[in-house]
């Protein structure tokens, strides 16, 4: 079986199991994951209330979630939504088609990226260390969710080589699943080790933390590839083992 439509189908079972209440925006799971340059990155669930697509609440509790920090969230900024729902079901679908059609009518406000995410069936201990070495080698070109070329556009967007991307204002980026837990936590925890050069066990630690739980399986192998990926082929000094 392609181990594509294998992914599709734990996705599937993970939603049916997870999004019965994940048509509503929580304030609890807005986190903060990284400051730089002037720029912000937070990690949320969909920011929806009954259907409507709710950015200024995000961002309310985003200012929330600076208070008793040294760090200002700005008066003006352009919001980049990093989604990363799949559109296999009627909700995602809706909703990547809410959050589009709002900024293709605010372009002024900032921009939309539909990152689907699906991570991997295929765990790295079930090869022997040498497939895994290699496999790691080649992960940029097998790389289902595209890992390393979109955790590249937002750091560009967090000013990580430079000059951010829009940088007239400062960049506000927020990326989110429907509960923000499992493909939130993929995502982030790509940016985390790439960039805050936290290693695996500290990344699933912190994904366990927001969410509760260990995040699926399948998102959780993906990021042990992008971490033998980073170690291997790029070059980082990085833990890749993980309590699993």
């Amino acid at each position: 079986m392609n181990p594509k439509i294998i992914v599709i189908c734990i996705l599937f079972s993970a939603l049916a199991q997870t999004c019965v209440y994940c048509d509503s925006f929580d304030p609890k799971m807005v986190h903060l994951v990284d400051f730089d340059n002037g720029n912000f990155f937070f990690r949320c669930n969909e920011p929806k209330i009954n259907g409507t697509f709710v950015p200024e609440t995000l961002v309310g509790v985003m200012k929330e979630v600076l208070k008793g920090t040294e760090l200002v969230f700005p008066e003006d900024y352009y919001l980049h939504d990093v989604n990363v729902l799949t559109p296999f079901t009627k909700l995602d679908y809706g909703d990547i088609l809410l959050e589009k059609n709002y900024f293709k009518a605010h372009p002024e406000r900032g921009n939309f990226y539909s990152f689907p995410i699906t991570g991997s069936i295929e765990a790295p201990w079930l090869y022997s260390p040498e497939k895994q070495y290699q496999d790691s080698l080649t992960f940029d070109t097998w790389d289902f969710d595209e890992l390393t070329k979109r955790t590249e556009l937002v750091g560009e967007l967090m000013g990580k080589f430079g000059n951010a991307k829009e940088q007239d204002k400062p960049n506000v980026v927020f990326v989110h699943c429907e509960e923000g837990k499992d493909r939130t936590g993929e995502f982030s925890g790509a940016y985390e080790m790439r960039y805050l050069k936290q290693n695996l066990q500290q990344v699933a630690d912190h994904d366990q933390q927001i969410a509760g739980r260990p995040i699926f399986p399948n998102f959780s192998n993906h990021l042990v590839w992008y971490c033998m990926y980073l170690k291997y082929k790029v070059g980082y000094t990085i833990d890749c083992n993980f309590e699993h």
